[in-house]
């Protein structure tokens, strides 16, 4: 009766527990004789409780893990790094597994795993560097060719890093108010191609490839020919900022005075950075801005990427162009980047050392007629051509049922590099129908002949 009730403390602890998933086999596929290869193989817990991989035990010594064990919280996903290594070309296959807390799969057993080798892309390149000396302004060509002597095909690609851009130097430039674009020290000439001042309308142009701006309303303007802006930086642009140079300023160029934006130099693919000081609206105000130093583009490359099959080889065309620069000396680093485990980064180093004598006229050592720029076009685009010697130069445009659309020049000319615009029109004047065009140049015994696009 002193202990009718008697209280005994109870606790009780709910846990539940691990249940793991793991794949029943795997397959590295193809990896590189000699080279390790990692998979990384999920393993899941579909439980309420931690689960715990231990005891990673391997078939073959062909195989490993980064992992000892592994802890996945419930309702989580873990990964095995395995590493296959195989010396000889061989398909293999093997086993692994391991021990868990899952009291319904303690011991996971025979998981199949399988690899096979193949020799992986071995390049080859037929110069470590290259060498020039021009003592004139000409262009040559050179060949660079890239073989593939492995068992897989070859994937690669290249860029070119002139050693001048390793360092930024800036230039000012300033058109004064009433100045004549029309002289050659009221316009910038960033490169060969983009020459850059502001026309009596109060619009920038390209005056290489422009006789003045395109007179659009704003969004729809394409002035100055040859570039596109961003509002931006070079380094925090991306492709879809860069935009005609009103349209980037959103039709207010005194708006942007003061940003750093930049400009892209179609023709040579470059980017500078540049910050206006100073722009007065109306038809005769000047401008003026700071910006990076265009250095000149003179190796231009046919291919720039390319996929070699294995036991065979690729020819470059390289051109190196001295008739952009001064005298001076000029280096280059040519990096190929390809999937040769060995080889994954080849940089050629080229120089050029260009003198000036007096075969510096200008005068080249070879006919050549060059692409039109812009090309698809519209309204206007330019046509290039060499003249190692004086001679009577015809320049004619077809349709494309061959029908004579106009004659661009039909003349005796001066050796020499010559260019002239073609304005779309017909020999009666007349513009020329939307649609793709071939233009030919016969100079002596040279002929020659290239296709371009008008859009409307």
């Amino acid at each position: 009766p002193s202990n009718s009730l008697i209280e005994i403390p109870v606790s009780l602890n709910v846990t539940g527990f691990p249940s793991v998933e793991y794949p029943d086999e795997v397959d590295f596929g193809q990896i590189y004789v000699g080279y390790p290869d990692t998979l990384a193989i999920e393993i899941a817990n579909t439980g309420t409780d931690t689960l715990l991989i231990d005891n990673i035990i391997f078939q073959d010594d062909w195989l490993i893990s980064l992992e000892n064990n592994l802890e996945i919280e419930p309702s989580g996903q873990g990964f095995l790094n395995i590493i296959a290594n195989i010396d000889l070309l061989d398909s293999l296959s093997s086993s692994f597994g391991f021990t868990t807390n899952d009291p319904s799969n303690q011991l996971i057993e025979n998981i199949l795993i399988s690899a096979y080798t193949v020799t992986p892309a071995i390049v080859d390149i037929s110069h470590s560097e290259f060498e020039f000396t021009h003592n004139s302004a000409f262009s040559e060509d050179v060949e660079l060719v890239i073989s593939n002597s492995g068992g897989v095909p070859l994937i690669w690609d290249l860029d070119i890093q002139y050693h001048a851009e390793n360092s930024t130097h800036w230039v000012f430039f300033e058109k004064s108010n009433d100045s004549d674009p029309s002289l050659e020290q009221n316009q910038d000439r960033i490169s060969n191609y983009v020459w850059l001042t502001k026309d009596v309308f109060g619009h920038l142009y390209n005056v290489y490839q422009e006789s003045e701006s395109d007179e659009l309303e704003c969004y729809f303007s394409q002035s100055p020919s040859g570039t596109l802006w961003s509002p931006f930086p070079k380094e925090d642009s991306q492709p879809v900022h860069y935009l005609p140079f009103l349209s980037m300023t959103s039709c207010c160029p005194s708006c942007i005075v003061g940003d750093t934006v930049s400009v892209w130099l179609q023709e040579i693919d470059l980017k500078i950075n540049v910050v206006f000081e100073s722009w007065i609206e109306g038809g005769q105000g000047g401008y003026s801005y700071y910006r990076e130093q265009a250095y000149p583009r003179w190796l231009n490359v046919s291919e720039v990427e390319g996929i070699i099959q294995p036991q065979q080889n690729q020819s470059l065309n390289m051109e190196i162009n001295s008739t952009i620069l001064n005298e001076g000396e000029y280096s280059l680093d040519l990096n190929i980047y390809t999937n040769d485990p060995e080889n994954e980064i080849i940089s050629i180093p080229m120089n050029l050392v260009r003198y000036l004598n007096i075969l510096d006229n200008y005068v080249p050592n070879s006919y050549k007629l060059h692409s039109n720029y812009p090309n698809p076009f519209n309204p206007t685009t330019q046509i290039k051509y060499d003249l190692p010697q004086d001679n009577m130069v015809t320049i004619t445009i077809y349709d494309i049922m061959g029908r004579n659309v106009r004659t661009l020049v039909n003349t005796k000319q001066t050796a020499g590099y010559h260019s002239l615009q073609w304005d779309a029109k017909n020999n009666i004047g007349s513009k020329a129908a939307t649609g793709v065009y071939i233009y030919t140049i016969q100079a002596g015994e040279f002929n020659a002949s290239k296709k371009m696009v008008l859009l409307k």
